[in-house]
């Protein structure tokens, strides 16, 4: 009896396993509540606030921030526009929610760069389903926002059981 060699068929397909493990961010996120640039936590002063926003953009350079928004105050817009603005000018990412939304829109934003924006099109895509994170919804909603423009095929899961998403 001759045996023929087993053959891996999903290491020769032309499937595409997106692991997010690997865009986990190396840096670290840098929660800064925008409660601390207020007057007791409530209330903005301008000439205050902006020297704090100084402060920061003194403290902070090449890094990720993420500024939290209170529930107790009424924020200006434009304070809003001011600390990007300026944080930004330091090579810092900013975001405005909290550390865990942050740390997802930061994922998001590393996949796109790295691997949406080098993907092949109509590529078939796995999404690998079991990882490190525990990663929210709308998190998933937005990656397939993201990938179903650019694949054949979207699924999740492991190659050897998936769940498909989407076809072409």
């Amino acid at each position: 009896m001759i045996m023929e060699p087993i053959i891996n068929r999903v290491a020769n397909s032309k499937l595409i396993t997106l692991d997010l493990d690997e865009f986990i961010p190396s840096e670290s996120i840098t929660a800064i509540p925008i409660a601390e640039g207020l007057y007791e936590g409530l209330i903005l002063k301008e000439k205050d606030f902006r020297n704090w926003v100084n402060q920061l953009v003194s403290k902070y350079q090449d890094q990720v921030l993420t500024i939290i928004d209170t529930k107790d105050a009424i924020v200006p817009k434009w304070a809003y526009l001011l600390l990007s603005t300026a944080l930004s000018s330091k090579g810092n990412t900013i975001y405005f929610s909290d550390k865990e939304k942050a740390l997802e829109r930061l994922i998001l934003d590393k996949v796109n760069s790295q691997f949406a924006s080098s993907l092949a099109e109509r590529s078939m895509v796995i999404i690998k389903g079991c990882g490190k994170l525990d990663l929210s919804g709308e998190f998933y909603g937005e990656l397939a926002k993201l990938l179903r423009p650019k694949c054949k095929s979207l699924m999740f899961g492991e190659p050897c059981s998936t769940v498909p998403i989407y076809k072409a």
